[in-house]
């Protein structure tokens, strides 16, 4: 793989957590299932549960609740105050 696909495919997993936090963000205390997430941001459902597990992981968002065998997402508390400063 070249550096120059590398960086591409870097920038572009980085604007997806980004659009899914932001998406998030807005919705506070809303909680979200993936295809949710997905729909709402135009990304397939496999995509988002993908960046979702790298998001919860890094403690950026949490599973907020279980309906089911569905998980609900919602951003971590003290990132949602973050963006009102």
């Amino acid at each position: 793989m070249h550096v120059c696909t590398i960086q591409t495919k870097k920038m572009s997993d980085s604007k997806t957590k980004i659009k899914i936090l932001e998406f998030l963000k807005k919705k506070v205390p809303m909680d979200y299932n993936i295809n949710e997430i997905a729909g709402k941001i135009k990304i397939h459902r496999n995509t988002a549960r993908k960046y979702i597990k790298k998001l919860v992981a890094e403690g950026s968002i949490i599973v907020s609740r279980t309906m089911g065998k569905m998980n609900l997402y919602t951003i971590a508390k003290g990132l949602e105050e973050n963006d009102k400063d």
